[in-house]
């Protein structure tokens, strides 16, 4: 849950929680796909766009699972190289959780230690950031209103958070663990007999137990909201993930920065450095090697050009580029061009 770009998607529109039914969701009710490219492994996600901040190390190796079921959306994702998410869930309560023990990840700037249960504000960008060798997690995504009648009818309590809040649940560990070894199974039934995941009292069953399990640890867990404080860094961050969007063309100054979004220069800092672990404009370039590296795995090695592609990006010194492409990615630009 490390740094590659793909576009935003969020599970519905504006506008507030509803059902979620087949027809909204195009991909097959269940799919277990394996990747051997992280452009493809970030293609694939549906709860934002991914970025890889470490170097890239082959062979590369990640899998995503992805199971519908009548009211809610079940994801399971690994990939060998730990990614840096960036996403903004309309309308639904999602949770995510890391699976496998290993460095603290940072999810909007606060520390989520192993077994943290992570639910991002409805409406409000996240940035959840993992700095490990590899990374594995699962995502629930649920309308707010099944949530709340799921609990309520488990518990007797609605255990719903509020849209506008974002909280951390540190779940006990058996409720953990048993959310988990469910995930697992899950995952190895779409691996192995996808088909058995299409049958009625197959899936009836396991979403009753996916949402005893989730409800167990939201239940049991010890809460933490965000504090308004909060709120506003990640609101920052998501205007400075805009600004990199749309001028990703040109190599942009602090100065600049701070001026398109109204901070200082050290409260800028301090922010990236939060959320992301880097300063503003190395966050920046950082997207624009991204976008290059997309661009030149997507182009045409007969007709296209390195120094091309490199100059639409804002890195006009091919030699000084070159180095920090391969330092990120571990080849070279014309590697990445090449490689079909």
């Amino acid at each position: 849950m490390s740094s590659a770009i793909t576009t935003l998607a969020d599970h519905n529109q504006r506008g507030g929680p509803r059902r979620l039914t087949n027809q909204e969701h195009p991909s097959p009710p269940v799919s277990f796909r394996r990747f051997s490219d992280p452009e493809d492994y970030v293609a694939s996600l549906s709860l934002g766009t991914a970025r890889f901040q470490t170097r890239i190390v082959s062979p590369y190796s990640a899998h995503v699972m992805c199971a519908e079921f009548d009211d809610f959306v079940f994801r399971q994702g690994w990939t060998s190289v730990a990614a840096t998410v960036h996403g903004q869930i309309a309308g639904n309560c999602v949770f995510l959780l890391e699976t496998i023990p290993g460095p603290d990840r940072i999810v909007s700037g606060r520390v989520a230690p192993f077994g943290t249960l992570y639910h991002p504000a409805s409406n409000d960008g996240y940035v959840s950031q993992s700095t490990g060798a590899a990374s594995a997690w699962v995502s629930l995504v649920i309308p707010y209103e099944t949530f709340s009648a799921m609990s309520v009818a488990l518990t007797g309590r609605d255990l719903a958070p509020p849209q506008a809040s974002a909280l951390s649940a540190h779940a006990p560990e058996p409720a953990r663990r048993r959310l988990i070894r469910l995930s697992d199974r899950i995952g190895r039934i779409a691996e192995h007999d996808a088909a058995r995941l299409g049958r009625v009292a197959t899936r009836t069953v396991l979403s009753g137990l996916l949402g005893q399990a989730l409800t167990a640890c939201v239940l049991d867990g010890r809460l933490e909201p965000d504090l308004a404080a909060a709120g506003r860094r990640r609101r920052i961050m998501a205007r400075l993930e805009e600004i990199g969007e749309a001028r990703a063309d040109e190599p942009l100054t602090l100065a600049e920065l701070c001026a398109a979004l109204g901070v200082n220069a050290r409260t800028l800092r301090l922010i990236t450095h939060e959320f992301v672990g880097m300063g503003p404009t190395q966050y920046l370039r950082m997207h624009r090697l991204n976008h290059v590296r997309r661009s030149l795995a997507a182009a045409d090695p007969r007709t296209a050009s390195v120094g091309d592609i490199a100059g639409a990006y804002g890195f006009w010194e091919s030699g000084r580029f070159a180095a920090v492409y391969r330092a990120t990615f571990g080849e070279t630009p014309l590697e990445t061009l090449r490689r079909v």
